[in-house]
């Protein structure tokens, strides 16, 4: 799995969590107005950073009697947390509570989809969806998952579901334009990513689909200059150097090209795809000449 494969998704359940907005009713069903008071407390606690402190809270309030809603909240801590094994037992012990608690399939889904169980986390979305269907930011985490299983129709049913609700969100408008770009239709594509660029300034998923929908329209001092924007920001995804080492071709600037490609080599070494490195090696003798040195060092 590449590092932008990885940093994606690690992070796009966690960023959703500023689109929730929680409906009344099948959400909160079979919790007490503790327990909601307790939802709130903790979520502040994190807007804040303070995930020991919610961590605390949570652990103190289990040990007094744990409710379904006390478990589930501190298995998304420690989904959050990337500690998705010690997640598991406690979204286990809610729906174990619960069967029916659609906070805690959600949550589930999250930490299955976060660690990398795409299949896994469509199943829990799917039951959370099933008991809460008038949240439209369930709608987005499915769509989601659903791209990345490329269900490419699915996903494009359940995004248009979560941009009807949320047309300003930028994570609904990056998943939206991922689904556009597959599709070939670098405008709407484009005007989603850019949406999104200028929402989470910095944000380096952003600037990274920005850029290589501008290389697919031959925009390359675009591309060129939100690749380097991200890299600037901590983008260290090989893809990222290749896509740039493109964009500098298509602008006549062989070199830079060239420095690039070898850049995007180095981090596929260093992150132990060494298929990948030696097969960008030798490709590199085609596309820039020269000896072909690197293909034989990754192991």
């Amino acid at each position: 799995m590449s590092k932008r494969s990885l940093r994606l998704a690690a992070g796009v359940a966690i960023a959703c969590t500023s689109l929730v907005v929680f409906r009344t009713g099948v959400a909160f069903a079979q919790t007490t107005s503790g327990d909601q008071a307790l939802y709130e407390n903790v979520h502040q606690l994190l807007g804040q950073g303070k995930s020991d402190d919610a961590l605390t809270l949570l652990n103190t309030t289990i040990a007094a009697g744990g409710t379904p809603m006390a478990y589930t909240l501190r298995c998304e801590v420690y989904t959050r947390l990337q500690k998705y094994d010690t997640a598991a037992p406690d979204c286990a012990k809610a729906l174990q509570l619960a069967p029916k608690f659609a906070l805690a399939h959600r949550t589930e889904g999250d930490r299955l989809y976060d660690s990398g169980d795409l299949q896994g986390s469509l199943k829990e979305y799917d039951l959370y969806l099933a008991l809460n269907p008038g949240d439209a930011a369930g709608y987005w985490r499915r769509c989601d998952a659903r791209r990345r299983l490329n269900d490419w129709t699915g996903a494009q049913a359940d995004c248009d579901k979560a941009f009807a609700a949320y047309p300003d969100n930028p994570n609904v408008r990056i998943s939206r334009g991922r689904i556009e770009l597959q599709n070939k239709v670098y405008d709407k594509a484009y005007a989603d990513f850019d949406f999104a660029v200028n929402a989470l300034p910095g944000d380096t998923v952003a600037l990274y689909w920005r850029g290589y929908t501008a290389l697919q329209m031959n925009r390359y001092g675009q591309a060129v200059a939100d690749f380097s924007a991200a890299t600037k920001n901590g983008d260290e995804a090989p893809d990222t150097y290749f896509n740039r080492s493109s964009a500098y071709m298509g602008l006549g600037k062989k070199d830079l090209a060239k420095s690039d490609w070898e850049t995007g080599i180095a981090l596929e070494r260093k992150y132990g795809l060494c298929d990948d490195a030696n097969a960008k090696a030798l490709l590199e003798t085609v596309m820039f000449g020269g000896n072909q040195v690197t293909a034989v060092i990754c192991r």
